[in-house]
């Protein structure tokens, strides 16, 4: 158990230290992509065949020197800094194996733009009083921008370590592989990159730590959580309801 314990500890730390290799100026590609990561905010335990859970939250992001971003989701420049608030509804199902799938739907609050992604996670060690382990792999898609499409497919690494039933730390570090599509053909200013590039794919690593509370026991729960990659950090909540 104590080596367990440790093992949870040391990828804790790993995902914290990596946050560190995230330094630099990203393009207003890399800044799109980072837009299309997929974070279900789950821990790594299943949820088993009677687990369902549904929930609702919030999400920000903000990017920095890039109007064409500003042309792409509001079709119109608007500031050098722009920011993008989303409202996410989660769900997710667990499997009479230790197997879970789950669906993530975003909506812009004040754009048309809109983001759907699902996973699918196994959870390969979990035990009582004991840390979670799991893998995830992804797929998420951005809808609604102007004259590009963006895809994104990742893979997850998860643990989680639940204290007293009602606290449950979770951390993740994922690999992303995302493909931006471009047709400016009869409208140049959409570039993202100032380049004549219709196609572009990008490798990335991203990783998140968080807290889920049991704020009703056996009916809800509260997620906050802290996300770190090459563009920067970001906090994101969810409320979730059932088991």
């Amino acid at each position: 158990m104590m080596g367990i314990s440790y093992l949870f500890l040391l990828t804790t730390i790993f995902i914290m230290i990596s946050e560190v290799c995230f330094a630099g100026d990203p393009s207003p590609s890399r800044q799109l992509v980072d837009f299309n990561q997929y974070n279900p905010l789950e821990p790594a335990f299943s949820r088993g065949s009677l687990g369902l859970k549904v929930g609702i939250g919030l999400e920000e992001h903000q990017w920095r020197e890039a109007p064409s971003l500003n042309r792409q989701i509001y079709a119109q420049p608007n500031s050098e800094t722009g920011r993008l608030e989303l409202v996410n509804v989660y769900l997710h199902k667990g499997t009479p194996w230790p197997i879970d799938l789950g669906i993530v739907l975003s909506q812009a609050i004040d754009s048309e733009v809109s983001r759907l992604g699902s996973h699918l996670q196994w959870t390969f060690f979990e035990g009582f009083k004991l840390p979670s382990f799991g893998l995830r792999v992804a797929h998420s898609r951005i809808y609604g921008l102007n004259s590009t499409e963006v895809r994104s497919f990742q893979g997850d690494m998860v643990a989680d370590y639940s204290i007293f039933s009602y606290f449950t730390l979770f951390a993740k570090y994922s690999l992303g592989q995302h493909k931006i599509d471009q047709n400016f053909e009869t409208q140049p200013s959409l570039r993202l990159d100032n380049d004549e590039t219709f196609q572009s794919e990008f490798q990335d690593s991203s990783s998140l730590i968080g807290l889920q509370v049991r704020a009703w026991p056996g009916v809800g729960d509260l997620t906050f959580a802290r996300t770190s990659s090459i563009v920067g950090a970001r906090y994101l909540f969810k409320a979730s309801f059932g088991m």
